[in-house]
């Protein structure tokens, strides 16, 4: 038995690769097609993390007295904690949700200097 996984052992993992892409490929038109029914709300960016291959920042909004966090990947190295943004979140599940308006709080800023 252990002969079989060593001698397979590449054919086995490049199967596992595959169907974990085709899985992750599903997951993430699932939610895209729960964003199509999706609502807008203020959020506030209360964490960054710029370094890496993938800057990350993580969000947070207050829906019907719950407080929901998501990781969002993207350039926030402009904001600061706290900062507002508008987030799309989807009807029939909050918990996903994406950054529509990163730039919210820039736009808010100039326009209250008018």
């Amino acid at each position: 038995m252990i002969t079989f996984f060593k001698k397979y052992f590449s054919g086995i993992l490049a199967i596992l690769i595959f169907f974990s892409i085709i899985i992750n490929i599903l997951i993430d038109k699932n939610k895209q097609k729960l964003l199509e029914k999706a609502y807008t709300i203020k959020g506030i960016l209360i964490e960054k993390y710029p370094e890496g291959k993938n800057p990350t920042g993580t969000f947070e909004f207050h829906l019907k007295n719950k407080k929901i966090q998501f990781d969002y990947i993207g350039d926030f190295s402009f904001l600061k904690i706290g900062d507002t943004v508008l987030i799309e979140y989807a009807k029939d599940d909050p918990t996903v949700a994406k950054v529509k308006d990163r730039y919210y709080m820039k736009k808010y800023n100039y326009l209250k200097t008018k």
